[in-house]
């Protein structure tokens, strides 16, 4: 259950920061906005799992 609260929180972060990124910068393409999200969700993940660790 632990785990699958912090996936939907990643998650969730992942949502807002890219929603962010997208007001600042203007993402035309659908390929370019899903890729973002990917990196932004990898980043966000495994930055969670370090302080999950501690």
């Amino acid at each position: 259950m632990k785990e699958f609260i912090f996936d939907v929180l990643v998650f969730a972060v992942t949502f807002i920061l890219q929603s962010i990124l997208s007001q600042i910068i203007t993402i035309d393409s659908l390929l370019t906005d899903f890729v973002s999200f990917i990196v932004i969700y990898l980043i966000v993940y495994f930055i969670g799992r370090k302080l999950l660790k501690r």
